[in-house]
């Protein structure tokens, strides 16, 4: 194989990048004059909540989806035919056959070579399935798209995922989040199948994330010991917790594709292999629109690099400018690139969430989201280890490299997050940033420990000492933390537990009652996540009525002239599934009841109540 094809050693092409960005810029430009013209509320165009206002936006939010969707498949298409094309030439090209491990022969290898961490995959695969329902958070109006159609049309585009992140207009933009869920559900839609996949997506990152850190450092090699203390600080903690043990939120495959990306990335800096150059940018390309803030993990990394490196040619006065400025063009090729991905997603944001949210004018997402700054231990440490990585780059004892670059991007992460929403070191938000401070610590490990082992009786005191580091560190956060792993996924479980459990008692309830010739009717509030939509049409009740609690009134929703008042009467159930039985309060003040279930002691409990008499006062 020659050289020019199995490096970029020169550049792909300026002149389609000048382009690229000329074309990406104008659109940009027209994008902001569009919407500061929407912004002045032009008279031309109708009211956003008239019937004809309601009808250009949703046909707009369609149209401008699909365009944004084809160009997107073309683009990942390009980098994939690319990949196959330089994989083809790879083939006919070597001269060596060099034949990978089958996949179940690596398993067999990995598991004999890491039993521990074997062992703890596996347990805590065991617990994100045990006792998952799809009654629960968002997933309660995601589900009943997946069950409509007598389960025929399984690779049909599902409007529930598609409204929740294409159909926004409240300034969010992550068009790409949830979709990966939303293939598995053409071919399954068990959750526990969901949550198994969950599983692996967070063993691959895991396994990702020691891949990179053994490209980080070429001359020194992870061995078991730094596997345990990565996976065990990047699995116990409550921000891994809170976004693994459901599938509700977009921090997974944000995760997926930034370690992929940073995978590929290093591959690319150490090999310059073309195949490696088109892997990084179809991962930054699907990443950058997983999640609003996603451009700063996917941007920051390239733009540090390519300052590093102008820097860096800057100061080579023997080499002339034309000399100067082709090199960096050679080195720097990939990261023009994602700048120029940086333009695209401030474009694709411009005309796909901000001009529809300025014309619908309800607001941003995050007005009524606290605002703060709750930094834990991790977090500190991630700051010092920065600090120090820092002060040895500048006193030249350590080379600026990728994992500062990513440091960084971190750091700006930290920043969005805090001045949009809230850095809360529990949250699910901040999963990012505790995959890249569980990076940071592997790294210190490996460097200062593991690669200094060579023997199998220090490797096996290593291995020992990891899991007792693991251990106190994990207790020492949950001794100095309100918000600690084991609650948050104690709390998780109990609500998830508690929606099932009173969904199934009310449905033995009404069941019971039709086969004694005494159909309920159900009361519930109209505050509930479920409704007659959302899966309380299979509990066979007589009649469905909700509670309104801006007029106080009951209405109507089915098994009668919908819309239609009700009145209260004797006998009736009064359900309170998924929220806080503070919602059903104003409920009780218009009747008297005896309480059949009640799930926990908590005031977050399912709770049923049969009415005994009304209050004629209410």
């Amino acid at each position: 194989m020659s050289q020019s094809d199995s490096k970029t050693t020169a550049p792909v092409n300026q002149h389609r990048q000048i382009h690229l960005g000329i074309g990406l810029l104008i659109a940009l430009i027209m994008g902001m004059a569009i919407s500061l013209w929407i912004n002045s509320d032009p008279g031309m165009l109708p009211a956003a909540d008239s019937a004809a206002g309601e009808s250009v936006l949703k046909q707009y939010l369609r149209i401008s989806h699909q365009l944004w969707l084809l160009a997107l498949i073309a683009t990942a298409g390009c980098l994939l035919l690319n990949i196959i094309r330089v994989d083809s030439k790879q083939d006919d090209d070597s001269t060596t056959e060099v034949r990978n491990k089958p996949f179940h022969q690596s398993i067999i290898l990995f598991t004999r070579n890491n039993p521990f961490v074997t062992v703890l995959f596996i347990a805590y695969s065991i617990a994100m399935v045990a006792g998952t329902t799809y009654l629960y958070a968002d997933l309660i109006g995601w589900y009943p798209d997946l069950i409509n159609g007598h389960y025929l049309d399984n690779f049909s585009i599902k409007e529930s995922f598609v409204k929740e992140t294409m159909r926004r207009t409240d300034f969010r933009f992550f068009p790409l989040a949830h979709q990966d869920i939303h293939i598995l559900s053409w071919f399954s839609i068990n959750i526990k199948t969901w949550m198994l996949f969950n599983a692996g997506e967070l063993i691959a990152i895991t396994l990702l994330s020691l891949k990179f850190l053994n490209k980080l450092c070429s001359r020194k090699r992870a061995k078991e010991s730094t596997l345990i203390l990565l996976a065990s600080l990047l699995l116990f903690h409550p921000s891994t917790g809170t976004t693994f043990f459901q599938v509700i939120y977009s921090e997974r495959i944000l995760c997926m594709t930034f370690i992929l990306y940073i995978n590929s990335y290093i591959n690319y800096q150490h090999s310059k292999q073309k195949k490696d150059f088109y892997f990084a940018l179809l991962w930054a390309v699907l990443g950058i629109f997983t999640k609003d803030t996603a451009i700063i993990l996917f941007a920051t990394p390239a733009l540090a690099t390519l300052t590093i490196s102008s820097i860096r040619l800057w100061h080579q006065h023997q080499i002339s400018n034309q000399a100067r400025w082709k090199e960096f063009r050679e080195n720097c090729d990939l990261e023009i690139w994602i700048c120029l991905l940086s333009i695209a997603f401030l474009t694709s944001y411009t005309f796909l969430s901000l001009i529809p949210s300025l014309y619908a004018g309800e607001g941003a997402y995050n007005n009524d989201t606290l605002e703060g700054f709750a930094p834990d231990l991790r977090f500190y440490i991630l700051m010092l280890m920065i600090t120090i990585r820092a002060v040895a780059i500048i006193s030249k004892h350590l080379q600026f490299n990728l994992l500062d670059a990513i440091n960084i991007a971190a750091i700006g992460y930290t920043i969005a997050l805090t001045s949009l929403y809230e850095f809360n070191s529990a949250s699910y938000l901040t999963l990012p940033v505790t995959l890249i401070t569980a990076i940071n610590i592997g790294w210190a490990w490996m460097t200062l420990f593991d690669s200094k082992i060579h023997r199998v009786n220090e490797n096996k005191r290593l291995i020992s000492g990891s899991i007792a580091a693991a251990a106190m560190f994990i207790s020492i956060e949950h001794l100095a933390s309100e918000q600690t792993f084991t609650n948050t996924i104690i709390e998780m479980k109990k609500e998830q537990d508690s929606i099932q459990m009173t969904y199934n008692t009310l449905y033995d309830l009404a069941k019971q009652g039709r086969k004694n010739g005494k159909p309920v009717n159900i009361i519930i509030s109209r505050k509930s996540r479920l409704s007659a939509r959302r899966h309380l049409y299979r509990i066979p009740y007589r009649t469905l009525i909700e509670y309104e609690h801006n007029t106080g009134s009951f209405v109507i929703k089915d098994g009668g002239s919908e819309k239609d008042s009700y009145t209260p009467q004797k006998g009736d159930i009064i359900a309170n599934l998924d929220k806080n039985i503070s919602l059903i309060s104003p409920i009780l003040e218009h009747v008297e009841t005896t309480i059949i279930y009640r799930h926990n002691s908590s005031e977050q409990t399912g709770m049923i109540l049969k009415v005994k008499t009304t209050n004629p006062k209410h």
